[in-house]
C-alpha cells in the first residue's frame, strides 16, 4: 500500500525556493541532496534506522550503497533540490532541526516532471510529490548506483497517472492517491523502459534488456487492456535499444541493432506504426557508423547519439545527433 502523505518539508522546501530564487549564483545543475550518514557496510543497520526515522517524520529520505576506497559503504540522503542553493538551506535547518550533521552532494536521482506532478526515482525508493504532498509509491531496496536499473517510470501526459515498470509487473498508478489502477505481472524488469503516447493514449515499454538476449517492443491500451507485441525480434537476433514516440502520430521510432555479444552498441533508426509496419527511418553513414539512443523528441526533432568504431572496433567515440521530423 502506498506510504502516508508527507507535508512539512515539502512546505518547508516551497519557501526556502521563493527566498533563494533571488540568488541567482547557481553552482551547475542539479539535482542535489542533503547527506546525513554514511558508514562502512557491516554497519548498515544504524544507517537504516536513521533513513527509517527521517520517513517517519514526513522527509523525503533515501539511501544506497556506494564504494569508498575498495570498502562499500551506506549513505543516507535527504531531498531532492535543484540548485545547490535550496539544498544547503534545507541542511542547515534540517541539521538544526533533527541534530544531525550533513552536507550536500549531487544527487543519484531520476526527476520526471509533468504539469503539478513530480516523479522522483530514488536508489531505494520511488516517491511523487503533487498538491503540496509527498508520497511512496514502492520501495526498492538498497542497491549501488550501477544496480539502478530495475525500474521504469513515465507521468501521462495529463499528470493524473504513473505508469511503472519494476518487480516483474507493469503497474500504473493514480498520481493524487498512490492507488493501483491497473497491474500487469510477469513482465521482466532488468534495465526498463516505459513511455505514454503524447496522446496519453497507448504505453509502449520494453520489459527485459539483458545486452545479449533478444528483447521487444510492447504496446497497451494506457486505460488498461492486453499487452501485445508490436515489434517482435524473437528469432531474428536482432534488437531494440531504445524507443521514442513521435510528437504529433502513432508511431514509434526505435534503434534496431545487433543482439548476442556484437560489440554493437546502437544500429540504425526505425519508424513504426502501431500495427508493427516499420520503415528505415535513418541509417549510419558508414559501416563503422553506429545511430544510438537514448532516443529523446525535443523542439520538434530527434536527438540520438552516433557511435563510430576504429578501423578494429576496439574503440569508439560518441557524439550528439539529431534530424528533422517529417
Amino acid at each position: 500500500m502506498p506510504e502516508k502523505s508527507r507535508t512539512w518539508p515539502w512546505l518547508l522546501l516551497g519557501l526556502f525556493s521563493i527566498v533563494l530564487s533571488w540568488n541567482v549564483a547557481e553552482a551547475g545543475p542539479g539535482p542535489y541532496s542533503v547527506q546525513v550518514k554514511a558508514v562502512p557496510l557491516e554497519q548498515r543497520a544504524t544507517a537504516l534506522d536513521l533513513y527509517r526515522r527521517l520517513k517517519a517524520n514526513d522527509y523525503l529520505a533515501y539511501h544506497y550503497m556506494a564504494p569508498v576506497r575498495g570498502q562499500m559503504w551506506v549513505r543516507v540522503r535527504v531531498g531532492v533540490f535543484d540548485t545547490r542553493q535550496e539544498a544547503e538551506a534545507f541542511g542547515r535547518a534540517l541539521a538544526e532541526r533533527e541534530e544531525l550533521e550533513y552536507f550536500v552532494a549531487r544527487s543519484p536521482v531520476d526527476v520526471q516532471v509533468s504539469g503539478d506532478t513530480r516523479l522522483l526515482i530514488t536508489p531505494s525508493d520511488a516517491w511523487v510529490q503533487r498538491a503540496g504532498q509527498q508520497r511512496v509509491l514502492f520501495s526498492t531496496g538498497t542497491h549501488t548506483v550501477s544496480q539502478m536499473v530495475d525500474v521504469a517510470a513515465d507521468i501521462s501526459p495529463s499528470a493524473d497517472r504513473i505508469a511503472t515498470l519494476h518487480n516483474d509487473a507493469l503497474v500504473i498508478y493514480d498520481a493524487a492517491s498512490g492507488e493501483e489502477l491497473v497491474r500487469q505481472d510477469d513482465f521482466g524488469s532488468i534495465m526498463p523502459r516505459i513511455r505514454y503516447s503524447r496522446d496519453g493514449q497507448w504505453l509502449a515499454f520494453q520489459p527485459v534488456r539483458d545486452f545479449e538476449g533478444e528483447f521487444s517492443l510492447w504496446l497497451m491500451p494506457a486505460a488498461g487492456g492486453e499487452p501485445r507485441r508490436v515489434i517482435d525480434m524473437t528469432g531474428t537476433q536482432r534488437t531494440i535499444r531504445s524507443f521514442a514516440w513521435h510528437p504529433r502520430e502513432p508511431r514509434l521510432f526505435y534503434v534496431e541493432g545487433q543482439a548476442y555479444g556484437a560489440v554493437s552498441q546502437g544500429g540504425r533508426i526505425m519508424l513504426t506504426d502501431l500495427d508493427g509496419n516499420a520503415d528505415i527511418f535513418l541509417e549510419p553513414r558508414g559501416e563503422r557508423e553506429e545511430l544510438a539512443g537514448e532516443l529523446a523528441v525535443r523542439d520538434g526533432r530527434l536527438h540520438y547519439r552516433v557511435i563510430r568504431f576504429d578501423a578494429n572496433y576496439n574503440h569508439h567515440t560518441a557524439t550528439p545527433g539529431q534530424t528533422g521530423i517529417p
